[in-house]
């Protein structure tokens, strides 16, 4: 008889080894009433808050940190002395005209202004994104590029050596350009004492279609495009001017018109080197509009300088010998 009950115990013990502990669980929301989620001092360990308004520490490895996200918290079988955030708790809301049916809503909407928003950045649009691959080598994303003429030219995938644009001293930035053939245009500017110097008003100015800055200085052995440090200035959703046209008033036919005015080139650009005596400088054409005076790199502060008669540009003050000056301009050519 002890053996057919020792028997039946063993099968009821191998039985029960089939079965795991369930979890202890409680429901409540991420964070305390202030906005604060995370436990100053206790790396991994963040506040949750109770419906009553109790509020409680535990260990989260496994949902986001989000302020007021709905969980699930408790202790696992597999970690039973670890009190810890167990998952996402599920909303439930009641669905328009069905006062009694509930229904439940995933928390995974990630449009604006939701609070699971996902901001995209610029580097996530690849054609023609100019990306650092390893040492000084940068890559550019295939893209179409849309030349002066309106046709389109095909730029296939490209990896760029800018090792011969480390300076001798200093930093400078270099502009990485494609001209109106598809091919690359590498620019350099004036090195300056530091890299904190390197702005975006110093990246070299050009008519052709402007991809990427690039800060590099002295010494350096690789260009650097981390989440928190990037050397890459993208400028591909820059203003790029390709030429246009100007609109009177059109009556009739379009090929009747005398009153339209269709430039030949819209953009130009002119440079010279100061002589350290002339604050005046001719421009080789008549100048409409200035968009930006450069001085060494240096952007100049559009109230330093004056447009004379559309026909030359006058500084402030007289530029230094031998400082490089670049305008540039709108102009009309019928």
């Amino acid at each position: 008889m002890k053996r057919i009950e020792n028997k039946f115990l063993q099968t009821i013990t191998n039985k029960l080894k089939q079965y795991q502990t369930r979890s202890v669980t409680y429901s409540g929301f991420l964070g305390k009433k202030d906005g604060t989620i995370e436990v100053p001092g206790l790396n991994g360990y963040v506040y949750i808050r109770m419906a009553n308004g109790e509020v409680l520490t535990a260990f989260n490895q496994r949902v986001p940190n989000i302020f007021n996200l709905p969980i699930y918290f408790g202790y696992d079988p597999a970690a039973p002395k670890l009190f810890q955030v167990l998952s996402i708790r599920p909303v439930f809301v009641t669905q328009p005209n069905q006062d009694t049916s509930l229904s439940e809503i995933p928390d995974h909407n990630h449009t604006w202004p939701a609070r699971l928003t996902t901001w995209v950045r610029g580097e996530q649009f690849l054609p023609g994104l100019v990306q650092a691959k390893g040492g000084m080598i940068v890559c550019v994303y295939p893209f179409y590029l849309r030349k002066l003429d309106g046709t389109k030219k095909y730029v296939p995938y490209t990896e760029l050596d800018l090792t011969s644009s480390i300076p001798l001293e200093g930093s400078v930035a270099v502009l990485i350009a494609v001209d109106d053939n598809g091919d690359f245009v590498i620019t350099s500017s004036a090195s300056v004492a530091s890299v904190e110097l390197v702005t975006e008003a110093l990246i070299p100015v050009s008519d052709d279609y402007e991809l990427a800055g690039v800060r590099i200085s002295f010494g350096v052995s690789s260009i650097r495009h981390e989440e928190f440090y990037n050397d890459i200035f993208d400028l591909r959703f820059g203003r790029q001017v390709i030429g246009g046209a100007r609109w009177g008033r059109v009556l009739g036919n379009i090929e009747d018109q005398q009153d339209l005015l269709v430039f030949q080139k819209k953009f130009a650009t002119y440079r010279w080197v100061a002589d350290g005596i002339s604050a005046a400088f001719e421009l080789p054409d008549f100048a409409r509009e200035l968009i930006g005076v450069f001085e060494n790199s240096l952007r100049v502060d559009i109230l330093d300088v004056e447009l004379q008669d559309g026909s030359a540009i006058v500084f402030a003050g007289i530029p230094p010998e031998g400082n490089v000056l670049i305008v540039d301009y709108i102009m009309e050519i019928i």
